[in-house]
């Protein structure tokens, strides 16, 4: 598994999968959440500016720890 970076979301432990393209990231997001996997993208930015001019900018993949290798499975498959 190697180092991986943990940052707590409504006190659940997650694990950051990767930063990527932010429509990368976000077919990520949907292809773990298909295979029932919550996954969480976060941006540098907050609100409307995440949306706005910025939205081509990277964005970085977390999902809970517990589920880290399955998510790593799907991502392979």
């Amino acid at each position: 598994m190697g180092e991986c970076t943990v940052r707590m979301f409504g006190g659940v432990p997650h694990v950051r999968l990767g930063e990527f393209n932010r429509f990368y990231a976000e077919a990520l997001v949907r292809r773990l959440g298909e295979a029932g996997i919550p996954a969480r993208l976060v941006t540098p930015f907050d609100g409307m500016k995440a949306y706005a001019e910025v939205y081509g900018t990277a964005a970085s993949v977390w999902v809970p720890r517990e589920v880290y290798r399955r998510a790593l499975q799907v991502l392979e498959e």
